[in-house]
């Protein structure tokens, strides 16, 4: 709580809940992985601690990371369309999970997220806004992320 003090500002902390920290997340550095992101949750000012929306390593670095701009929406629709094009053509439905956290710091602009998303299949959607996500980074096993959208396709053989 000393760091985010010290970097956000005590005008950030004027209440017990994380409003306005949900736009700042943390990003861990992990050995030989990719980074992940950690939204701060709550915090604790008689002990100066801070719950994360996930478990973290003790003593494990991290970064503060900016709310993301438009472009962020533009990547997740043209990596959705890359999928379509490359591995799945046709789709039946598609299911959408993507965080809360989203929703607050992209605001009305997360509702162009989703209509992107929908409208590479065009077929029927439904989701929900989640406390996080399981997906995998790269190769390795699914993990838990926050910050994120995640979606599945759905095609009966």
């Amino acid at each position: 709580m000393y760091v985010i003090k010290k970097f956000l500002g005590t005008e950030m902390l004027t209440s017990d809940k994380s409003d306005g920290l949900d736009s700042y997340p943390l990003q861990f550095q992990r050995d030989a992985k990719k980074p992940i992101m950690r939204p701060i949750i709550l915090w604790n000012k008689k002990d100066n601690s801070v719950m994360l929306g996930a478990p973290v390593e003790e003593g494990a670095s991290f970064r503060f990371s900016l709310p993301p701009d438009l472009e962020v929406i533009d990547t997740v629709i043209e990596s959705t369309r890359a999928v379509k094009e490359k591995e799945l053509p046709d789709a039946d439905a598609m299911l959408i999970f993507s965080c809360v956290g989203r929703q607050s710091t992209l605001g009305p602009m997360v509702a162009s997220e989703i209509e992107g998303l929908a409208s590479t299949w065009n077929k029927p959607m439904a989701g929900f806004f989640s406390l996080g996500e399981y997906g995998k980074l790269d190769d390795d096993r699914s993990e838990f992320h926050g910050t994120t959208v995640s979606w599945v396709v759905l095609k009966e053989k």
